[in-house]
């Protein structure tokens, strides 16, 4: 099945997932089950791993990376509306959901035609990959 097929999920999650390495500080993915449960270890840090949103609030180095690969064509620095992305995809890049993993030194995950979807499709990956810390250099420019 893939990402755009998928039924997104926005629920409270029932579970939660806290990885404790050897010799490192505990970490989990942000919500209110896993804040909870990290508050009773004592202070935390919350850091971005990554950045679910559609086209025009991508930073522009991820806008830039879509492009550089060939995953997107723009027309005057705007998805072309009708642009057409793999077989299925039903809508238009401008309305396309996109899960920013490169402050993890990750992809761009996309497009997705919901946002639950991005969501879903994002902290899979993050645990698929054991819930990397980012650095700060990996960290994208949130201005513009």
């Amino acid at each position: 099945m893939s990402p755009n097929d998928a039924q997104g999920n926005a629920t409270a999650p029932k579970t939660a997932t806290i990885l404790i390495p050897r010799g490192s500080s505990p970490r989990a993915l942000y919500n209110e089950l896993t804040a909870d449960l990290l508050a009773t270890l004592g202070d935390t840090e919350t850091r971005r791993a990554s950045h679910v949103e559609t086209w025009h609030s991508l930073t522009p180095r991820a806008r830039a990376q879509l492009v550089g690969e060939g995953r997107v064509k723009l027309v005057v620095n705007v998805p072309f509306p009708g642009e057409q992305l793999g077989e299925g995809w039903p809508g238009n890049l401008v309305n396309a959901w996109w899960a920013d993993m490169t402050p993890v030194h990750g992809p761009i995950l996309g497009p997705f035609t919901t946002k639950p979807i991005a969501l879903r499709m994002e902290t899979e990956w993050l645990q698929a990959k054991g819930i990397p810390l980012p650095d700060d250099a990996a960290e994208p420019d949130t201005q513009g």
